[in-house]
């Protein structure tokens, strides 16, 4: 088991979680092509949304 940390919008890491896939890197492939099954992904959010909205910078999901 590996730890990772991925930064993602509020919204992108909560949608991620509530529908049990990973968002990093924007939809490249290569961000998420080390993952393994029984990985945990720790979410630090600068943003509310995709560079907008209000400043969070924050661990908001595993």
């Amino acid at each position: 088991m590996t730890f990772w940390m991925g930064v993602a919008s509020v919204q992108h890491a909560i949608d991620g979680r509530d529908g049990g896939f990973a968002q990093l890197g924007h939809g490249k492939h290569v961000a998420v092509r080390s993952l393994k099954k029984g990985d945990w992904i720790v979410y630090c959010c600068p943003r509310e949304g995709v560079s907008e909205g209000p400043v969070v910078h924050a661990f908001t999901t595993v």
